[in-house]
């Protein structure tokens, strides 16, 4: 017996059966319990977007056998992982890092054949928009340039006051900076900070650069002259987009805002992020779970199916992007009432 273990083969032999043991020990206890569960919760309102976000929960299974996911609303159980709707007031919950998805924002909407005859003398201009490098002069110059041309620049529908509202603190957040459109303002001082986008706004109206015929109807109804190519501009989010055709849809193009040189982008609405909690109980597929639904190709699949706009933001730097509140939300708060009356004038 002793000249066996004195034998150095016997010991390679040995050694190496202790390895791959290591190997695969190390290996087993890096995997999730055989039937693991992973929570995930979430407030989303719409069925097609639940749907359709736990018809890829389903692909993510396939690729990860023994881990299913529980698709739940928020506030039944402690989520392992959630979708916030906003970010969080205690960020430390979470973990690695919150990664801005999706959300309802607010973008540009323009109608691609007009934009495009527009380009033919407003060329650069327009590449500059398209490129998310335009100023506010420029897009001045460009509404201008739509109106000269015979169409309508912008087009809304503000019989419930809100739309124009809205121009308003877009307008203010590209001329004055982001800051400047944080909180609704109240008739204290007269406006002062306004001044400059307010009088701008009523001079777009005064030379006819919203639609008129569009004016007076509801938000839906004020979409018609965009549809119909009449107009160039609408502001436009995710209600709005839902409520065209996909024949509509498809005649569209979605432009950054002009903003001033310098200022960083910026976005109204309201932002969600996934997150991991810090108390999940498998963090290493928790985090890869969120790796999988902010890979491109499935928030193209999502987006293709939910026409809701989906994106990943590199948020390493543990910032959270610049998506400002609008100010809609606070309608029915006298002071939203006393802006927009002071606007409208």
């Amino acid at each position: 017996m002793k000249k066996f273990w004195k034998n150095r083969a016997v010991w390679a032999i040995f050694a190496v059966l202790l390895l791959g043991a290591g190997v695969v020990g190390w290996w087993w206890m890096g995997q999730p319990p055989r039937g693991t569960t992973l929570v995930f919760a979430h407030n989303l309102r719409s069925p097609k977007v639940v749907e359709a976000v736990a018809a890829e929960l389903r692909v993510w299974e396939g690729l990860n056998p023994g881990v299913s996911v529980s698709f739940i609303q928020a506030g039944t159980s402690e989520p392992d992982v959630a979708i916030l709707e906003n970010y969080p007031g205690q960020p430390d919950r979470w973990v690695f890092p919150l990664t801005p998805w999706s959300g309802n924002l607010w973008v540009l909407a323009a109608n691609r054949p007009l934009l495009n005859e527009l380009a033919q003398d407003q060329g650069k201009a327009v590449a500059a928009l398209r490129a998310g490098t335009l100023d506010p002069a420029g897009f001045v110059g460009l509404l201008k340039a739509a109106k000269a041309r015979g169409v309508s620049p912008i087009t809304l529908g503000n019989s419930h006051l809100w739309p124009f509202l809205l121009w308003l603190q877009t307008w203010t957040a590209a001329t004055l900076g982001p800051e400047a459109a944080v909180k609704l303002p109240g008739p204290e001082g007269g406006y002062s900070g306004l001044k400059a986008p307010m009088d701008e706004l009523r001079r777009w109206r005064s030379l006819g650069w919203f639609d008129q015929e569009a004016w007076p109807l509801g938000w839906a109804q004020g979409l018609q002259p965009l549809q119909k190519g009449r107009a160039v501009f609408a502001l436009i989010s995710e209600p709005q987009l839902t409520a065209l055709s996909v024949e509509t849809r498809s005649r569209l193009e979605f432009l950054p805002f002009p903003r001033r040189p310098g200022d960083g982008p910026w976005s109204l609405g309201n932002a969600e992020f996934l997150a991991v909690s810090s108390t999940a109980r498998v963090p290493a597929q928790a985090a890869g779970l969120i790796r999988f639904l902010t890979s491109p190709g499935t928030m193209g699949r999502l987006a293709g199916v939910t026409g809701r706009p989906f994106f990943a933001w590199n948020a390493a730097d543990g910032k959270a992007p610049v998506v400002l509140a609008d100010w809609t939300s606070q309608a029915n708060e006298p002071g939203f009432r006393a802006l927009s009356a002071e606007l409208t004038k």
